[in-house]
């Protein structure tokens, strides 16, 4: 996630991870600082300006890019494509 405050970007992960100076890595997707990640829409950015979304597939790392003004097609598309795994 990049923020608008010009902060370093954080990165969303299926877990949390820091280094051995205890400095955050890679921040749980379930932890609620994750929330702008998924939850930011082009009315709310709630203070991002952009995220990027990165694919393993065949050994390779595959860049996904997202302007905030695109969260919602791509989480759409994404809850399409899981709806089988989510209960209501």
């Amino acid at each position: 996630m990049v923020s608008a405050d010009g902060s370093e970007p954080t990165y969303v992960g299926r877990l949390g991870l820091t280094d051995a100076e205890g400095r955050r890595l890679l921040l749980d997707w379930r932890s609620p600082a994750a929330e702008p990640f998924f939850g930011a829409t082009h009315a709310n950015p709630m203070g991002l300006v952009s995220r990027r979304r990165y694919r393993w597939s065949r050994g390779r790392i595959r860049l996904i890019p997202a302007p905030v003004t695109d969260l919602q097609r791509i989480l759409d598309g994404w809850l399409v494509e899981h709806a089988e795994g989510i209960a209501c």
